[in-house]
């Protein structure tokens, strides 16, 4: 299983993208609609007034942290790929099959 500091680090970026997609699913589903029904001018004043407030560290954590989060996540299912999990040996690899060809080109089990 993975260790700890793994596994709360993949429970946490999973929560923070969540709240990432909620966060982009509110803005499209509600907050784009809404400035459709205003005329064009005050249309993008509002959305240009969005783009101000919305770059703050807060979002920025959000969005940039996430997705650090999920390449450090990446790079470790790389480190821990053959690791046995659960006190189970790890998967064998294609190559390394325990059954032989004999010099009758029978196959058979090894050992």
């Amino acid at each position: 299983m993975i260790d700890g500091f793994l596994f709360v680090l993949t429970v946490v970026t999973a929560v923070a993208c969540g709240l990432v997609a909620g966060f982009f699913f509110a803005f499209s589903a509600c907050v784009m609609k809404a400035l459709a029904r205003l005329p064009a001018a005050q249309g993008v004043a509002a959305m240009q007034s969005i783009n101000v407030v919305v770059i703050n560290p807060l979002v920025m954590a959000a969005l940039f942290g996430t997705a650090l989060a999920c390449g450090v996540l990446a790079i470790a299912s790389f480190v821990e790929w053959g690791r046995p999990v659960l006190g189970l040996p790890a998967r064998r690899r294609p190559g390394l099959s325990r059954r032989r060809r004999r010099a009758d080109g029978r196959v058979s089990r090894a050992p």
